[in-house]
C-alpha cells in the first residue's frame, strides 16, 4: 500500500465526519492534526480548538471517525486519539474514559438524535438531488446504501438510536423506528429542516 495514497484515502474518509454544532467536516475545520500509516495500521491524531468542544462533542467525533475509517478495506487496525498540541500527549474524552465529568447521558442522547436528524436530512437531500422520485426513495432499503464512509457514519447513528440497520430495513424512518409513509416525504423533509436548524 502506497503511504501517500493511503493517507489520502484516510483523509477522504474522515471528510464524512461532521462537527455536530458547526455542521462542517472535521477535515475542513483543521481537526485532523496528523495521519500516519504503519503497514496496515492507521494512526490519526485529532484536535479541537476548545476544551468545550472536546468535552461536549469529542466522544461523538471519535465514534464517527472510527466508523468512517472502518470502510477502508486495507486498514486492519485504527488508532484514534485527541492530542494535546502542547505536550503531544493523548487526551481522554468521554467515549474512551467514561469519566464522571463526561457529557451526561441526557446530553449524549440529545446529540445522538440531532446527529441522526442531520444525517437523515443530508441523505434525503442527496437522493432528491440525484433525481429520484418520492416513490423510489420510499422503496429504498439499507441495502441500497453505497459502501462509503458517509454511509458508515449514518448507519452508526441509526444503530445508536436502536433503529434497524439490517439490509431489508427501510431507509427513511422516524426517530421511533416507524417507516416514513410514502405520502409524507415532503412533510418529513420540511420537519427535518426545521429541527436541524433549531438544534
Amino acid at each position: 500500500m502506497d503511504r501517500i495514497a493511503a493517507g489520502q484515502q484516510v483523509r477522504a474518509a474522515l471528510s464524512a465526519v461532521v462537527e455536530p454544532e458547526l455542521g462542517r467536516p472535521i477535515t475542513d475545520l483543521g481537526f485532523v492534526s496528523d495521519v500516519s500509516i504503519d503497514d496496515r495500521r492507521v494512526h490519526v491524531r485529532l484536535r479541537v480548538p476548545s476544551f468545550f468542544q472536546l468535552h461536549r462533542h469529542g466522544w461523538l467525533i471519535l465514534a464517527d471517525a472510527r466508523a468512517a475509517l472502518g470502510v477502508l478495506p486495507w486498514a486492519e487496525a485504527v488508532d484514534l486519539c485527541f492530542a494535546d498540541d502542547g505536550t503531544g500527549g493523548r487526551i481522554a474524552v468521554g467515549a474512551q474514559s467514561h469519566d464522571d465529568d463526561a457529557a451526561s447521558d441526557g446530553q449524549r442522547s440529545d446529540l445522538r438524535r440531532a446527529a441522526f436528524r442531520d444525517r437523515q436530512l443530508d441523505l434525503l437531500r442527496s437522493l432528491l438531488e440525484r433525481g429520484l422520485r418520492r416513490g423510489e426513495i420510499w422503496a429504498l432499503t439499507v441495502a441500497d446504501l453505497p459502501v462509503t464512509a458517509t454511509s458508515a457514519v449514518y448507519l452508526l447513528r441509526r444503530a445508536e438510536m436502536l433503529l434497524p440497520t439490517d439490509a431489508r430495513a427501510p431507509l427513511l424512518v422516524h426517530e421511533d423506528g416507524r417507516r416514513v409513509a410514502a405520502g409524507e416525504i415532503d412533510e418529513y423533509l420540511a420537519r427535518l429542516r426545521v429541527t436541524t436548524a433549531t438544534d
